[in-house]
């Protein structure tokens, strides 16, 4: 839910459902904003709105989609929304560890963790900065015990735990 109280929901699909507090559907994304028809075949794993109000989008396959703006800067049936894509590039460190985005959450600091299924976890560097780069944390440089993430969790002592396909971190 955002601060417009609409709730965000996505398909296997491709489509983001627009709903207010009533449940009564308000826009269907058929594709994103600002990346345009390629982003068709965005199979949504994961929804998230940080603290500044930015909008990540995880996918299976095709990367991470972030709001150009935070979404209270935006009209309020975001008719002017647009994102950007990041995308793997094994040529470039700082890219995002792995284009299978399952997890997206924040800690109590504001670093914005991605979790991959594939590469591990991606620390965002300045998450509000025009061009996103990443910290990869992967099983060659820590002892996360599987590169292959399911989900993450900020628990309230600030703690970030790691689900992943062959234990808890």
């Amino acid at each position: 839910e955002d601060q417009n109280s609409y709730l965000w929901v996505s398909t296997k699909a491709g489509k983001i459902h627009l709903f207010d507090s009533t449940l009564r559907q308000i826009k269907v994304f058929n594709f994103l904003p600002g990346i345009g028809h390629e982003s068709l075949r965005n199979i949504t794993y994961a929804l998230f709105n940080d603290s500044r109000g930015y909008l990540w989008i995880g996918s299976k396959g095709y990367g991470l989609s972030v709001s150009t703006r935070p979404l209270d800067k935006l009209a309020q049936d975001y008719s002017d929304i647009s994102f950007r894509r990041c995308t793997f590039s094994s040529g470039d460190s700082t890219s995002i560890g792995n284009n299978n985005i399952y997890s997206v959450c924040e800690d109590q600091m504001n670093n914005i963790w991605v979790g991959t299924y594939g590469n591990g976890l991606s620390l965002a560097l300045n998450p509000g900065g025009k061009e996103l780069k990443f910290i990869r944390i992967n099983q060659k440089n820590s002892n996360l015990s599987s590169d292959l993430i399911r989900h993450l969790l900020v628990d309230s002592s600030g703690n970030l735990w790691v689900a992943t396909t062959f234990g808890l971190n």
